[in-house]
C-alpha cells in the first residue's frame, strides 16, 4: 500500500485548517480530469479522510 491510512487520517481526518490545505495542495499539484477525480476522492475518503477538505482537493487544481 502506498498511502497508508494512518497518514490520511493524521493530515486530513478532521475539518481543520491542516486539512482543508492539505486537500487544497494536493489538488494543486497533482491535477486530474474529471473523470478520475471522483475515484481518487473516494479512494481518500475510505482511507480516513474527512468530508469537509474534499471540496478544496476536487477545487484546488488549476484553472486555464
Amino acid at each position: 500500500m502506498i498511502i497508508r491510512p494512518e497518514w490520511i487520517e493524521t493530515l486530513a481526518g478532521q475539518n481543520t485548517l491542516l486539512g482543508n490545505l492539505a486537500g487544497v495542495v494536493f489538488g494543486v499539484f497533482m491535477y486530474f480530469p474529471t473523470l478520475v477525480e471522483v475515484p481518487i476522492a473516494k479512494m481518500f475518503l475510505s482511507l480516513g479522510m474527512h468530508a469537509r477538505p474534499l471540496p478544496g482537493l476536487l477545487d484546488g487544481r488549476p484553472r486555464y
